[in-house]
């Protein structure tokens, strides 16, 4: 995937699963079936940055050798890391 994804964090930690944090650079990794909402690593094509918010935005990157899916307004995949602030 070419196109530039994004990831909101606060601060370094997942939104919506607390202890679950990033550091630039190093890969995430998650298990199971891929779900929207429910489990996966969820990043953002900027189109779809008006729709989501938390305090800091970062560029993000996935594995595309990995499994991921298109949701729709988002992003999911397996194996995602966070390049940029």
């Amino acid at each position: 995937m070419s196109e530039p994804l994004y990831k909101f964090l606060n601060g370094r930690e997942a939104t919506h699963v607390p202890g679950f944090r990033y550091r630039l650079g190093q890969w995430r990794e998650v298990e199971g079936p891929l779900v929207p909402c429910k489990n996966g690593l969820h990043l953002l094509r900027a189109e779809h940055l008006s729709r989501w918010s938390a305090r800091d935005l970062f560029v993000a990157e996935l594995d595309e050798e990995m499994a991921w899916i298109d949701a729709g307004d988002k992003i999911v995949c397996r194996r995602a890391r966070i390049v940029e602030h």
